[in-house]
């Protein structure tokens, strides 16, 4: 495994999306600060992802690599901030982003543990595209029995 400062500083080989973690933070929080990217998505997906992982580094730690690792390699990062925030393709509602950003991050896990893809984040990001508007049905019909249960109570 290649040492953590190296994928953080971009002191690796790679595809230009996975070199520099610290080029690809300036510029997800550039489109965070602008208002293309909303930032429930990738700190639900952050989370997930660094949850999951260190569940599953903690139980099976030959086989998982460590959370930092999973951060920092890859093009999980490029993805989470460019490709999992697109407007167009995500879900609209602001709870539908933390479960899409959540879902994202564990499928990343599981799939490049569990696998034969060495790079889950794409994959996980085209599911979570796929389950947007069903994230975000599931989200209004909450939001209306909720608001059903109010006005019966009130």
């Amino acid at each position: 495994m290649t040492s953590l400062w190296s994928l953080l500083t971009g002191n690796i080989g790679g595809c230009a999306g996975e070199t520099s973690a610290i080029a690809i933070l300036a510029g997800g929080l550039l489109l965070v600060a602008v208002g293309v990217a909303n930032w429930r998505t990738i700190i639900g997906g952050i989370a997930a992802l660094l949850t999951t992982s260190a569940i599953l580094h903690a139980a099976m730690p030959v086989t998982m690599p460590p959370p930092l690792f999973q951060l920092l390699a890859g093009g999980w990062l490029f993805g989470i901030m460019f490709m999992a925030t697109d407007p167009v393709s995500g879900p609209v509602t602001l709870a539908g982003k933390w479960t899409y950003g959540i879902l994202i991050g564990v499928l990343t896990v599981l799939i490049r543990g569990f696998s034969g893809f060495v790079e889950g984040a794409m994959f996980a990001i085209l599911f979570g595209n796929i389950c947007a508007p069903l994230i975000d049905e599931a989200v209004i019909r909450l939001k209306r029995r909720q608001y059903a249960r109010q006005r019966r109570v009130s």
